[in-house]
């Protein structure tokens, strides 16, 4: 390279680093202002200060060996990183291009171009990262997929079995169970696949976020490809989950004051009684109405009382009574029927369980259901012969209700 002045004016501005040293200072002797601004010192504070200071002893050692293997005449055609130590005592990562100076065909120092490689680095360790976090989550959708056909195959065996059952009843208990492996499974699907699903989520978000910090690269593009088919899968599969909970989604019962007597008078007159079949009902005075959700209630009447005309095929009578019950109320449907047989009294609030050729089995399992989600509870007594009494028994207060 050429020492003359016009050269170092030039040298002086470039925008790349680039000092000369004195190697048998060693020191520097000359200095552009892109070293400076690298080594966050100012021309005047390098031109006192030893060129090899910045280098990590690990790192001096190497220079060191790769000027003098240049000095043989060895080709040095690959980039070597190092670790340099900047104003400030931050340290920084650079490659190092020494070009020797001789005169009189001695040795006597080296222009040195440093490339800052620091933001490299950190990018590439930050496409790492997110590499890392990629194959993190498609490790996670392959463990949900693979939850899913394990599901899919339980679901699968389940269904087969309440077909064959099914095959002996009528075609509306068939849907019924079919209705009913669905709700069954449900809770098991969601309380397995949704928490993996949330971290998922999570991870993805979060990857996208750090992906907005890095600059555009065919990595960077790749990435948001692989994070953006991950997103339209996991929703997919959240779709599933959230369709099978909302089958066994909760009651939510609103509270207001609702009129006893006109409630059941309604649902009498709803329920189109047969001509053979006569009602009585009373409310104790003073029990006009009561605090609870008005439609809830009125379907759990309505239940009972069309299982009591189903109880009576000859006819006979319902009684609704309603009377107050230590901190509550209790309203018994009583019918005049044959009673519910010893052997399936246990049974008879189970979904899908019935003794009837026409129905489903879910109309006292409806019942217990939203019952308990008024705060409240029901039982029975039943004699044979002499007919069956389901008491609802709900609490005057509303705080009790199961919102």
């Amino acid at each position: 390279m050429s020492d003359e002045p016009d050269f170092k004016e030039i040298l002086k501005t470039l925008p790349i680093a680039i000092y000369e040293i004195d190697y048998l200072g060693p020191r520097f002797r000359n200095v552009n202002d892109a070293m400076c601004r690298l080594s966050g010192y100012s021309r005047e504070e390098l031109l006192e200060m030893d060129p090899l200071e910045f280098l990590l002893p690990e790192s001096l050692e190497r220079f060191k060996d790769r000027i003098k293997r240049a000095l043989a005449g060895e080709e040095l055609e690959e980039d070597v990183e190092y670790q340099a130590v900047i104003k400030g005592g931050h340290e920084i990562s650079v490659i190092l291009k020494v070009m020797p100076i001789f005169k009189n065909q001695k040795f006597v120092g080296a222009w040195v171009v440093a490339f800052d490689i620091t933001e490299r680095k950190e990018t590439e360790e930050a496409l790492r990262r997110l590499q890392i976090d990629a194959l993190e989550a498609l490790r996670e959708l392959k463990k949900t997929k693979v939850a899913l056909e394990e599901n899919a195959v339980s679901l699968e065996e389940y269904a087969s079995r309440m077909e064959e059952l099914a095959n002996q009843r009528a075609n509306q208990l068939k849907d019924a169970e079919r209705f009913a492996a669905i709700v069954q499974s449900a809770g098991m699907v969601g309380h397995d696949i949704r928490n993996p699903l949330q971290a998922i989520t999570g991870n993805i978000f979060l990857a996208k976020n750090e992906l907005l910090t890095i600059p555009n690269c065919d990595e960077k593009t790749n990435l948001i490809e692989s994070l953006d088919e991950i997103e339209k899968n996991v929703a997919y599969i959240n779709k599933i989950v959230q369709d099978l909970q909302d089958f066994a989604r909760p009651v939510h019962p609103v509270a207001r004051e609702v009129n006893l007597q006109r409630l059941i008078d309604e649902v009498i007159t709803k329920s189109n009684l047969p001509t053979n079949v006569n009602t009585y009902f009373k409310i104790q005075e003073g029990l006009e109405s009561v605090s609870t959700d008005n439609d809830l209630l009125k379907r759990i009447l309505i239940n009972l009382v069309t299982n009591a005309v189903q109880a009576m095929p000859d006819g006979g009578t319902i009684s609704v009574v309603a009377c107050r019950f230590f901190d509550g109320v209790n309203i018994t449907v009583q019918d005049t029927g044959k009673g519910i047989p010893e052997e399936i009294r246990s049974k008879i609030f189970a979904p899908l369980f019935t003794t009837k050729s026409k129905g489903q089995g879910f109309g006292l399992a409806v019942v217990k259901r939203m019952t308990e989600a008024l705060g409240g509870n029901v039982t029975f007594e039943s004699e044979t012969g002499k007919g069956t009494a389901f008491i609802v028994h709900l609490p005057l207060s509303k705080e009790n209700l199961s919102f």
